[in-house]
């Protein structure tokens, strides 16, 4: 895990592909959710989709602190592809948790570009 870290923290997407493989693959939930972070800090938008599906999986060790982090990361990340899924996790959460989604929704959508102003008649 910590060579995915110093990919991210590099910048390295010549590695993107083969980060993904292990983001969207069947390795462990903590080698998966730091496959799919790095993915995002190397500018790949599917992560946010893989980071935020993984809140229903049922084999999270740590469902809370990930819910936590996540909503942290995906605001760092700006991640407003992950709005569904959030409110769909949301739906399900704890209070707490409905909580930090909540938030995170809020900030996510403010991310989110303006509609372009409407004509007013000729």
């Amino acid at each position: 895990m910590s060579a995915l870290k110093a990919l991210a923290k590099i910048g390295d997407r010549s590695v993107v592909s083969e980060v993904f493989e292990i983001a969207a693959g069947q390795a462990s939930f903590g080698v998966r959710s730091t496959a799919a972070e790095t993915l995002g800090r190397l500018g790949d938008r599917r992560a946010m989709k893989i980071l935020s599906a993984m809140l229903t999986e049922p084999d999270n060790p740590y469902p809370r602190s990930y819910r936590k982090w996540l909503a942290k990361l995906l605001i760092e990340l700006r991640g407003i592809e992950a709005v569904p899924d959030l409110e769909d996790a949301r739906s399900r959460a704890d209070i707490l948790g409905k909580w930090h989604l909540g938030q995170a929704i809020k900030t996510l959508r403010k991310f989110e570009s303006p509609r372009a102003p409407k004509k007013r008649g000729s």
